[in-house]
């Protein structure tokens, strides 16, 4: 709920973050009475009619933190009355054409001057009365627009990222159809769950071939994978290649496979 001072021409008013403390009328009469008369309050009270921090001293409170007045304090500092309006005189000046005749004699023809004439415009303006609340919500404003200006920005330069993300994967979509098609397989062996018993890569060519060639490229980005996927241990590929004969030649294995391919 907004408090208003009760005081004629003061506009404090109740908001979060005001530093204004506001006081209801003491119930002891004689009390109640001179702030009355102090005040120069006219209207009626009630209960909820209050009175703004602004019209005590600071002798006046018992404490500087909460602002508790004493029971016998009387506000003794004048209410400010704010102007309402202010008269504003606006000079323009107007050019006004006028004929005049010259002397006979001086000219035989009739000669037209400028004579400039300062019309005076008075307009009435109304002054707007700068309280805290009203800076402090011109300030929450002017922060909020800024806000709205930096989403404006960064949405425009995720919208130009969007768009050149798109123009250079227009064929993403045949890419994942070659991926699914030739590797559909290899990923839902990968994404098996490891058993307590370990499991057998013995038959399985695709997973083994796989595993080799990653470990063969890379032994540290091979450990990272096995944090995450079913591929066999280090020792176990190192057993299998142990199985082949690597010397310095030919392999005979791609001699069998180059006769198989050609015959």
């Amino acid at each position: 709920m907004v408090q208003n001072c009760i005081v004629s021409g003061c506009k404090s008013e109740s908001y979060p973050g005001c530093g204004i403390s506001f006081h209801r009328f003491p119930t002891n009469e004689e009390v109640r009475i001179k702030w009355i008369e102090t005040l120069q309050i006219n209207k009626q009270i009630s209960k909820y009619s209050v009175v703004c921090s602004l019209h005590f001293k600071k002798e006046d409170f018992l404490t500087e933190a909460k602002k508790k007045l004493k029971p016998q304090a009387i506000p003794s500092i004048k209410p400010k009355i704010f102007p309402e309006s202010k008269k504003i005189t606006v000079l323009s000046s107007i050019p006004l054409a006028v004929p005049v005749s010259c002397k006979p004699g001086t000219s035989g023809e009739p000669a037209v001057k400028k004579i400039k004439l300062q019309a005076e415009i008075s307009t009435q303006t109304s002054q707007v009365t700068s309280t805290p609340r009203k800076v402090k919500l011109q300030r929450d404003i002017k922060i909020l627009k800024q806000k709205v200006k930096r989403r404006d920005v960064k949405i425009k330069n995720f919208k130009s990222i969007l768009n050149l993300m798109k123009n250079k994967c227009y064929n993403y979509r045949e890419f994942e159809n070659v991926i699914t098609h030739n590797f559909s397989n290899i990923f839902n062996q990968l994404n098996t769950r490891k058993s307590d018993r370990g499991i057998r890569f013995t038959d399985n060519f695709i997973i083994k071939s796989f595993a080799l060639t990653v470990h063969f490229y890379s032994a540290k980005a091979y450990r990272f994978l096995r944090n995450y996927l079913c591929l066999p241990h280090p020792s176990t590929l190192r057993r299998l290649l142990s199985t082949h004969n690597c010397n310095v030649g030919f392999m005979s294995e791609v001699l069998n496979h180059l006769k198989t391919c050609c015959f």
